[in-house]
C-alpha cells in the first residue's frame, strides 16, 4: 500500500501510507487496532472516520466507506495484474 490519491464518489483524496492503512484496518475490522495517532486526526478533519455516539467506537463515515472500497478494488486490480498468466492444459 502506497501514499497518494484515491477518487471515491467523485472526490480526489490525498492519503498517506499509514492513512490508507487506518482506513483499512477500520473498514475491514471495525473499531480497535494500532493506529497513527497523526494519521488518525487527519482522518477525522478530513470526515473519513468519526467516533459512533452510542458507543463511542471509530467508524468510517461514508465518505470513509467509499475511500475503503475503493482502496480494496485497487488492491484486488493489482493482485490480479501480478498473478502468472496460466497457458491452457493439454
Amino acid at each position: 500500500m502506497r501514499a497518494g490519491a484515491v477518487v471515491a464518489g467523485g472526490t480526489k483524496v490525498s492519503l498517506t501510507e499509514s492513512q490508507r492503512v487506518a482506513i483499512v484496518e477500520l473498514g475491514s475490522r471495525g473499531a480497535g487496532g494500532n493506529f497513527d495517532q497523526m494519521a488518525m486526526a487527519s482522518l477525522f478533519a478530513m470526515g473519513l472516520i468519526e467516533v459512533r455516539t452510542e458507543d463511542r467506537r471509530l467508524m468510517l463515515t461514508e465518505t470513509g466507506r467509499a475511500v475503503y472500497q475503493e482502496l480494496m478494488a485497487v488492491g484486488r486490480q493489482q493482485k490480479n495484474d501480478r498473478a502468472p498468466t496460466r497457458l491452457p492444459h493439454r
